[in-house]
């Protein structure tokens, strides 16, 4: 067995054997590779071990490094440490030191997955006149391999020595505060400098390299110039000591004293690079702390090989789908995993885990059927327990299969083993998103909406909505009204949830997280005005401060920039940020009659119409439905009576808006807009009580927001009372005759006439 050889790797103990052993028992044999490492380091971890003074110490000393070191040639480090990372909410075992360790492991690995993509910015130059020196592929070369090595130490190293230099000095000295803005700029630095200094073979346009390396995690790099400069000096200095005491110059590394400067591209020379990588790997090892992550065992090279072939035993596939999984490349994961708040760095290109799944390589329709069932069965194979009242979950349980059965028209009379099977594996799925709720918001979930009806049936919805996407069923969408009306929920009680539901498993396939995208467009632009009109008026004319309020605004405007522009392409028009605007503006001050019953579509065809005509075009909403039915043939209730809906009621709200935006600057859709997700910038919080209006609560309230807000609104009537006497003491002007000019007369748009 796996866990026998891998133990003995170790050394490991019996007692720490045994509770491998145990805790094996919850998982399959077939990813045994992964969860035998992790779970041996766990458990290692978790032990208590008693010491000769007679002390109890916890952990039996195995570290990180050690594990990783021994890991099966053909495991993923990235998918390993996801695994890690998982491992205590499923083994019930919490430990604050155990947490922070493979926090740091993770945050270490992304940051080499990003010196690996700056790495491959460099390429050899060929002279047509002599045989090329390098193959095609960079990597299979033995200096490129060693180049590789000798800069992520040297990137680890100056890290290291240059936060431990700018701990000791005062906060206002330091240029930057954000420490993932320095990890970033003193990775993008010491990379620089090592390009500056490699042979003439290579690319020498330092610079521009220097600027695509920065366009991996900021949009404007004139920002940040400054900053640049000044971590590209102390990159240089830490170099140039490190290459000092290498050639025993110097005895210590001191960033504050001023060290005679060395020739560095004498390193870098292929004659030399081998020597350089082992002096600075003798370095690295004398410096590194034992428990501290050896992080250059991330240069390990994965080995990814086929299983032998016995031409005597007959064809068996049932392992492909594993050996496919295993072989599948993965895509880079984003840095840090969440967004850097107020900070330059903060590219939207890279929002979270889901958004660079859908930038992955494009799948086959096999490999995405097989990736969904994989995933559920995943999913459904364990058993959760979230009510703590049986009656309770027998309830839900039985109402549950009779809205089930209900939904896709079954009788008792037509139930089968199928059924049965299917009613299973949807009602699993709710529990497990259930679950992982109260784990992600442990200590703020309030167990009473576990008996709430219109949380339990929106989760359980949304799991039937993705049963149907691993299923393949046709027409999701088109169906969702009659989900809620046999669920006897609302689309707002689905719009409440979708956004924990998107986040309660971090390896949810792309293809369900891109429908969930389009089920929170459909929501936001269909459903909800046709059942919560009245409601949605109030909250968009209220401004209203609730975190839910304004969640459900934000999100709307970003999907309407997204509809907005995509729409005129489809079109061929070219006024999407008159358009735009027209929308925002009339949208803080929204009219029932207008929006009540309507397709939003049909609301912003007709402002590209009345657009049009105010800028003495001709619009035709016969040329309209012809380019729009090319893509949404089905839609065809977009254009029912879009005449008469046109004259009635939308011409009146919209001609003043069209007219005033006209004499202004239109809004620009922001460009970020293109690519971020309103589904999963930020995740709402399940609320821990449902005495409020909605499920989302809000955020935690801050003393200083509270004590600005109290103060603005102490301070507002007391200016508006000084702004009255002011206009009060100013004599008014006597009006002087004028000269009568001709009036322009100003553009009317007149109803719609065919």
């Amino acid at each position: 067995m796996y866990i026998e050889e891998f133990s003995n790797q170790l050394n490991l103990d019996q007692e720490t054997l045994d509770k491998v052993k145990q805790a094996m028992q919850q998982f399959s044999e077939q990813d045994e590779k992964i969860y035998v490492p992790a779970v041996v380091y766990l458990c290692s971890q978790s032990c208590q071990i008693q010491q000769i003074d007679g002390q109890t110490k916890q952990g039996n000393g195995i570290t990180l490094t050690q594990i990783i070191r021994n890991l099966d040639p053909q495991t993923d480090i990235e998918q390993f440490l996801m695994v890690l990372q998982d491992l205590p909410a499923l083994l019930k075992y919490h430990s604050t030191e155990f947490d922070n360790v493979v926090r740091q492991a993770n945050f270490s690995f992304r940051l080499y997955k990003k010196f690996d993509k700056c790495f491959s910015l460099i390429q050899p130059v060929q002279n047509p006149s002599q045989t090329p020196q390098f193959k095609k592929e960079d990597d299979c070369d033995p200096y490129i391999s060693d180049l590789k090595k000798v800069a992520w130490i040297l990137c680890i190293i100056v890290r290291q020595n240059i936060l431990q230099y700018e701990e000791q000095l005062d906060k206002n000295q330091l240029i930057i505060c954000d420490p993932n803005t320095k990890v970033i700029l003193i990775l993008v630095g010491s990379l620089s400098i090592v390009f500056q200094n490699i042979p003439n073979t290579f690319t020498q346009n330092v610079s521009d390299i220097s600027q695509k390396m920065l366009s991996f995690f900021c949009n404007d790099q004139k920002e940040i110039d400054e900053e640049l400069k000044y971590y590209q000096d102390l990159c240089f200095k830490c170099i140039n000591q490190v290459v000092n005491m290498m050639q025993h110059k110097t005895k210590v590394l001191d960033m504050q004293q001023e060290t005679q400067e060395t020739l560095l591209s004498v390193l870098f020379e292929e004659n030399a690079i081998d020597q350089t990588y082992r002096r600075l790997h003798k370095y690295y090892e004398k410096t590194r702390k034992h428990s501290d992550l050896d992080e250059e065992c991330f240069l390990r090279q994965r080995i990814v090989f086929t299983p032998k072939k016995d031409i005597n035993k007959q064809a068996d596939y049932s392992d492909f789908e594993t050996w496919q999984k295993k072989t599948k490349i993965k895509s880079d994961p984003p840095f840090m995993q969440t967004p850097l708040k107020d900070n330059k760095f903060s590219n939207t290109q890279e929002k979270t885990y889901f958004d660079i799944k859908k930038n992955a390589n494009p799948q086959t329709p096999i490999s995405k059927c097989m990736e969904l069932h994989q995933w559920i069965k995943k999913i459904t194979m364990q058993t959760y327990k979230c009510f703590e009242d049986d009656d309770d979950e027998q309830g839900f349980y039985n109402q549950a299969t009779i809205n089930i059965n209900k939904y896709f028209e079954v009788t008792e009379a037509q139930k089968s083993q199928k059924q049965h099977e299917q009613v299973q594996t949807i009602l699993t799925l709710c529990l497990a998103v259930i679950d992982s709720l109260m784990k992600q918001n442990e200590g703020q979930f309030d167990l009473k909406l576990l008996k709430n009806y219109r949380f339990q049936f929106a989760i359980l919805g949304l799991s039937l909505y993705t049963y149907q996407i691993v299923a393949q069923k046709p027409n999701l969408l088109q169906n969702m009204k009659q989900l809620c009306t046999v669920f006897e929920i609302s689309p707002l009680d689905l719009f409440r949830v979708i956004a924990n539901f998107a986040h309660f498993h971090r390896q949810m396939p792309s293809t369900i997280t891109s429908q969930l995208f389009e089920l929170e467009k459909h929501i936001l632009f269909n459903l909800m005005w046709q059942t919560d009109a009245e409601k949605l008026v109030e909250i968009f004319k209220e401004n209203s401060p609730k975190y839910f309020d304004s969640e459900l605004v934000r999100r709307f405007q970003n999907h309407l920039a997204l509809r907005v522009k995509e729409l005129c392409n489809i079109l061929e028009l070219d006024i999407h940020d008159f358009a735009y605007s027209a929308i925002c503006e009339f949208m803080k001050n929204p009219k029932l009659s207008v929006l009540k019953d309507v397709i939003f579509d049909t609301v912003i065809i007709c402002t590209f119409y009345v657009i049009q005509k105010h800028q003495k075009q001709s619009p035709s909403f016969n040329s309209y439905n012809k380019l729009y039915t090319k893509y949404y043939s089905q839609q065809k209730q977009v254009f029912t009576r879009i005449v008469e809906y046109y004259n009635e009621k939308f011409l009146n709200e919209f001609r003043d808006i069209v007219k005033s935006i006209s004499n202004a600057q239109p809004l620009q859709i922001p460009k970020n807009f293109e690519c971020q997700s309103p589904l999963i910038i930020k995740q709402i919080p399940v609320s821990p009580n449902y005495k409020q209006q909605y499920i989302a609560t809000p955020e935690p309230p801050s003393p200083q927001k509270n004590f600005m807000r109290s103060l603005m609104q102490k301070i507002k009537p007391q200016q508006q009372q000084q702004q009255q006497q002011q206009q009060q003491q100013q004599p008014q002007p006597q009006p002087q005759p004028q000269k009568k000019q001709p009036q322009k007369k100003q553009q009317d748009i007149h109803p719609f006439q065919d």
